[in-house]
C-alpha cells in the first residue's frame, strides 16, 4: 500500500507527464500556404485540421478576425478578398476553435492588376 507521502509523488509525477506530454499528431495547416491574389480578387484558402475532434477554425488577416478592407478579408469558409490597394503584408491566420494555441500562419501575396 502507497504511503500519503508516496501517492502524493506519484499523482505529482503523472500530472507533470500528462501536461508536458507534446500534442502529437494536431496540427493546422492552410492551402495554399502562400497565394498570389491580385488587388480586389479574391482566393479559396483551405484549413486541414488534423487529430482534433473538429476541423473547424476561425480566420483572421494580420490578427483581425475576417480582416478588414486595408489588409483583406476573409470569410468563415476560407474565401480571402485582396483589398483594392496592395498592403504592406497579409498574414492569413487559421485558428483551431478546439485548441486555439494550434494555428497555422499563411501570407497572402496581393500584387497591382496588369
Amino acid at each position: 500500500m502507497l504511503s500519503y507521502r508516496s501517492f502524493r509523488l506519484v499523482a505529482v509525477l503523472v500530472l507533470f507527464i500528462l501536461l508536458a506530454a507534446p500534442l502529437h499528431g494536431q496540427s493546422v495547416t492552410i492551402s495554399p500556404s502562400y497565394p498570389g491574389v491580385k488587388v480586389g480578387a479574391s482566393v479559396q484558402l483551405t484549413a486541414k485540421v488534423t487529430g482534433l475532434s473538429s476541423s473547424s477554425v476561425n480566420w483572421a488577416v494580420n490578427g483581425i478576425a475576417g480582416g478588414n478592407t486595408t489588409v483583406g478579408t476573409i470569410s468563415q469558409t476560407g474565401l480571402y478578398t485582396a483589398p483594392a490597394a496592395v498592403p504592406p503584408q497579409a498574414l492569413v491566420t487559421a485558428t483551431s476553435t478546439v485548441n486555439t494555441s494550434l494555428k497555422e500562419i499563411g501570407r497572402a501575396s496581393c500584387r497591382e492588376r496588369v
